[in-house]
């Protein structure tokens, strides 16, 4: 999936699907992309839940028919990934909002939200 408003962008795409023989049977590994003007990031471990990923799926496509309200995505691990698509006037103009973030090491042993 791609959204895009001129050089800004969100990208999410596929990279693993947890087998049905394991628990969490569905459940995404996603690499997600952002760029918004000099910002850019980029993370390849956002797990999301199968159930909310069929959610999140079925409540897009209300939100496309009727062009009101919002829809959110959330990762398994809180402030991983959140990302809100929402209406933004009676016309049916759309914009998206977000965060991508992880613990990660910079420069010393200990994490830090990156």
């Amino acid at each position: 999936m791609l959204l895009r408003d001129g050089e800004s962008f969100v990208e999410i795409l596929l990279l693993e699907r947890t087998p049905t023989t394991l628990p969490g049977a569905g459940d995404l590994r996603l690499s997600v992309r952002v760029a918004c003007s000099t910002f850019r990031g980029e993370y390849d471990e956002v797990w999301v839940g199968a159930p909310g990923f069929r959610d999140f799926l079925s409540e897009l496509q209300a939100l496309e028919a009727r062009r009101q309200g919002s829809v959110t995505l959330e990762s398994m691990s809180p402030g991983e990934l959140m990302l809100e698509i929402r209406s933004t006037d009676r016309a049916g103009h759309m914009a998206a909002s977000g965060q991508l973030g992880r613990w990660c090491c910079a420069g010393s042993d200990e994490m830090s939200w990156c």
